[in-house]
């Protein structure tokens, strides 16, 4: 149980108390100060009802003693008055008898929170990157792929080409000997029509010197 008390009443029919209330225990949630609320509206808290009201010593118009009440363990602080005098002059910690320590433990508390969402941001970034990068990498994967391709529709061009090119050289070379044999031929039938000349010379002399 924290060492400061707020008595406060949750059903009332006065509308300046219920506004009291309600903005005192923003307050002290705001600012993350421990403290144990008492509502003396409850058939339970009849005891702490009766010691409000008998050690509480500023009262109202009426003589009635009105929520907020505020008490350091069973020590009088205070009342509503009080506690919004010492919010409007930053005093707060002496009015509450807070130690600064408890203040800043509770605000390191909720700093510690935030840094979890910090770290959480932290490592979606870090996600976020990842993912990234995994996708740069990928991007040059493709393009060296697509240069590979590339590559290989270039060689296999150059391959065929060499392949016209050596079945174009045997042409070439399948065609020189047939030319080579026709000459060749062209050659023989010279020679035979030579032969055929002068076997008929021949001829013609023989039937000349039989008929002289």
């Amino acid at each position: 149980m924290a060492p400061l008390k707020v008595y406060v009443a949750s059903a009332t029919a006065n509308p300046e108390t219920k506004y009291r209330v309600q903005r005192t225990l923003m307050i002290l949630d705001g600012l993350g100060i421990p403290f144990d609320s008492i509502d003396i509206t409850k058939p339970e808290h009849a005891e702490q009802r009766r010691f409000m009201r008998e050690n509480a010593s500023k009262k109202g118009p009426n003589g009635a003693v009105l929520p907020p009440q505020f008490f350091y363990e069973d020590e009088y602080l205070g009342d509503y008055e009080d506690f919004d005098t010492s919010v409007e002059a930053d005093t707060i910690t002496e009015f509450l008898r807070l130690l600064p320590d408890a203040i800043e433990s509770n605000v390191t508390t909720n700093g510690a929170e935030a840094g979890g969402d910090d770290t959480g941001t932290t490592t979606a970034k870090s996600d976020e990157k990842k993912a990234e990068e995994d996708d740069e990498e990928d991007e040059e994967w493709d393009e060296d792929e697509g240069e590979d391709e590339e590559e290989g529709e270039e060689g296999s061009k150059e391959e065929k080409k060499k392949e016209e090119e050596v079945d174009a050289s045997e042409t070439i070379t399948l065609a020189k000997p047939e030319a080579k044999k026709d000459e060749e031929e062209v050659v023989e039938d010279e020679e035979l029509e030579g032969e055929d000349e002068e076997w008929d010379e021949d001829e013609e002399e023989g039937e000349e010197e039989e008929k002289a």
